[in-house]
């Protein structure tokens, strides 16, 4: 599970990988800072969030989207992404490739709601994923923080 927040200026996220009960990993970098200047936070399926990784990386070209689709009956996405540009435009991306603006401060993964909250009380991204680590299960592990070095819009 992950949880990842911005408040437009920085994103953090947590960096625990689990596999059932089983740690895979404490120090993942779920959150990244990409060559044009965007950071990206990938929630979901680690193989899929690094395929993810890659297809920014590489421009975001709608011919080479990776094929990933929604999993299970109950429309769960296979993976979410949270953007923040370097002009300050926040997007969410779900497995449609389809990324939508969104307001700050956003959050996905598991505990985004208690994240957002804590933001809109004046606690930044780090403070909000610590807080969300402290609470829910499954979420863990080395914290990861990238400032935005773009001008806010």
């Amino acid at each position: 599970m992950t949880c990842i927040a911005t408040d437009g200026r920085t994103m953090a996220g947590d960096g625990l990988i689990t596999n059932a009960n089983l740690i895979v990993a404490s120090d993942a970098r779920k959150v990244r800072r990409l060559a044009n200047g965007s950071i990206v936070g990938c929630a979901g399926e680690w193989g899929l969030c690094e395929l993810v990784f890659g297809w920014f990386e590489k421009g975001e070209d709608n011919e080479t989207i990776p094929a990933v689709r929604s999993r299970g009956d109950d429309g769960d996405t296979a993976l979410e992404a949270l953007i923040l540009r370097p002009d300050g435009m926040v997007e969410i991306m779900d497995d449609n490739f389809a990324p939508y603006r969104v307001d700050c401060p956003a959050a996905i993964g598991v505990g985004a709601e208690i994240a957002i909250g804590l933001m809109l009380a004046g606690k930044t991204p780090r403070e909000a994923v610590e807080a969300v680590v402290r609470r829910v299960t499954g979420v863990g592990g080395q914290i990861v923080e990238e400032k935005s070095k773009g001008v806010r819009a």
